[in-house]
């Protein structure tokens, strides 16, 4: 599990060296964007309006093989999540 966890912060360490110039940006909805990596796997920014800190935005992963999609980290809310997973 800990060998796991380190992989998968790697690969999301390594993504984010990537220009966003050079990916595609699909817009879900007003606080949910998809960042295009390649062809099956896109980060997920989402954003949250909190009283005491303001917008923030939350990152996270999604791996698309064949007919399944797996989440890794999901958005701050259930309600984000559930627009995410439409």
């Amino acid at each position: 599990m800990k060998t796991s966890i380190i992989l998968l912060f790697c690969l999301l360490l390594s993504l984010s060296s990537f220009s966003q110039s050079d990916n595609q940006i699909v817009k879900v909805s007003n606080d949910i964007e998809l960042l295009k990596i390649s062809d099956n796997v896109y980060i997920h920014i989402s954003y949250y309006n909190d009283n005491k800190f303001g917008r923030f935005s939350s990152n996270g992963l999604i791996y698309i093989d064949k007919q399944d999609a797996f989440l890794f980290d999901t958005p701050c809310t259930d309600s984000l999540t559930e627009v995410l997973c439409l």
